[in-house]
């Protein structure tokens, strides 16, 4: 949104025009993404061995090592056909019992 600022000065109408429906246009999609993630979520089941599964049923291991600290935790999923995704899990997407107990199963299942 701050590259708006850097816009010269619009003096046609056209230029205007387009300025101001590059604007309205990126609004639409922040808010439409907004709308998207709140209903977005994504269940892990960990095995504490070496991987574990989505709801989706899909299988994975874990590539690397997660990555843990007191505000996220970085899971490196790579699933039986080979491809990788990564999976951050922030702190306050889960209580404090719940986000230690995925951060022990993660560094278990490491």
């Amino acid at each position: 949104m701050t590259s708006f600022i850097a816009w010269p000065s619009l003096e046609s109408t056209l230029l205007t025009l387009i300025f101001y429906g590059c604007i309205v246009v990126v609004i639409i999609v922040f808010i439409r993404q907004l709308c998207r993630l709140r209903h977005w979520q994504c269940q892990i089941v960990l095995d504490g061995v070496s991987g574990g599964r989505l709801a989706t049923e899909d299988l994975f291991k874990f590539g690397k090592p997660a990555f843990i600290c007191p505000l996220f935790c970085m899971l490196y999923l790579e699933f039986e056909d080979h491809s990788r995704q990564i999976c951050c899990v922030w702190a306050d997407m889960l209580d404090d019992t719940q986000y230690r107990t995925l951060c022990r199963l993660a560094q278990q299942s490491s």
